[in-house]
């Protein structure tokens, strides 16, 4: 029975869609065969403070829903609780009865519930903790440990998984981002008309980046020293002109202290370098990533990103952000160059129609 269990949770994680999907499998089956009733499972916080519950669970028998709901208002640190003592340790742990437990903090709603012995299991993903399983039953049991190397044997399967699936997820996003920014550079190399640029630059950030709600672009005033806002998206571009006018004098060193280096910001709404916070909190911006529009190693500019919520910009992210940036940069960079040249051919054609005039009426008058 144990065998056909692994072998019929391996092949189920292996089929699921993904790693949440695989874990639910895994928790009904798991409480199927073994007649423990209840199953859940605690992940990680992204910031790695505390593990909170998932929404995955199961429920064998009726009662139990008041234990759920109970434990989903809790957070657990590191060697606080059952799952917090398996996130240390990374090793499984039982508990005889956890109403008696001095580090239980679900003690009373697990006794309102009749549950009594527990088991936390980790699952791992290398040498990090990427989930912890919990299991309750109704009696109290003394510690099974075949039975705990059974569960372990099928976390160590769900580790596999999520690796592998991870691996997949993290291929299919470099070819996507490869798609995109070979997409990006079609377009805005398709013109030379800066305003033109810009629009599309905006337009493909907005589609290709879910997770971006606002982006503004800000260049470099050569004469002046000053970074002039140019063009944003999903802001009103003349009330953020405004908003930030003030600042532009600050130019690139209050924007990008390190010329070449991305600036990121969890909250705008907060940070003293933020340029005009009462704009950004009336939009509801919390979190930035300033990337730096280097083209020929000059600093051309700088492409701001906004998330609506707090967001830690992964160093995928900023990588993939930066090259964007890069790109964009040339693309400015080309279109600069190309209105520098048209503006010398106008004052070229200019000078040699004052030329000709000239040497006309000198002409006439010898």
């Amino acid at each position: 029975e144990e065998i056909r269990l692994l072998q019929s949770i391996t092949k189920a994680v292996s089929e699921s869609k993904d790693f949440h999907a695989a874990l639910e499998v895994t928790l009904r089956k798991v409480c199927e065969v073994t007649s423990w009733i209840y199953g859940e499972i605690w992940i990680p916080k992204a910031d790695g403070t505390s593990l909170e519950c998932a929404p995955e669970w199961y429920g064998g028998t009726e009662g139990l829903e008041n234990f759920r709901e109970g434990s989903r208002e809790f957070m657990f640190s590191p060697g606080v609780g059952l799952p917090g003592r398996v996130w240390v340790s990374k090793k499984p742990l039982w508990v005889g009865d956890v109403t008696l437990d001095s580090n239980f903090p679900r003690a009373s709603i697990a006794r309102e519930a009749g549950l009594i012995s527990a088991m936390g299991i980790p699952i791992l993903a290398g040498d990090q903790v990427i989930a912890v399983m919990n299991y309750f039953v109704r009696q109290q049991r003394e510690e099974d440990k075949h039975l705990i190397g059974l569960i372990a044997a099928i976390a160590a399967q769900l580790g596999l998984a999520f690796q592998r699936k991870l691996a997949q997820e993290q291929a299919e996003r470099n070819l996507e981002r490869i798609r995109a920014l070979h997409e990006m550079d079609l377009a805005i190399t398709s013109t030379l008309d800066l305003r033109t640029i810009l629009d599309i630059l905006l337009e493909k950030i907005d589609r290709l980046l879910p997770f971006v709600t606002a982006t503004t672009v800000r260049l470099l005033n050569r004469e002046t020293g000053e970074l002039e806002p140019v063009a944003c998206r999903n802001l009103d571009e003349e009330e953020w002109k405004v908003a930030t006018a003030a600042a532009t004098a600050s130019g690139l060193g209050r924007m990008l202290p390190e010329k070449n280096t991305p600036v990121m910001v969890l909250n705008v709404q907060t940070d003293p370098r933020s340029l005009a916070p009462e704009f950004l909190r009336k939009y509801g911006l919390v979190s930035s990533l300033r990337v730096p529009l280097v083209a020929k190693d000059e600093v051309l500019g700088a492409l701001t990103f906004f998330t609506k919520e707090e967001h830690q910009f992964t160093d995928e992210e900023v990588e993939f952000l930066t090259t964007l940036g890069a790109q964009a940069a040339i693309a400015i960079h080309n279109s600069q160059l190309y209105e520098e040249m048209a503006k010398l051919a106008g004052d070229l054609a200019k000078s040699n129609r004052v030329k000709d005039e000239f040497l006309s009426v000198m002409s006439h008058e010898l």
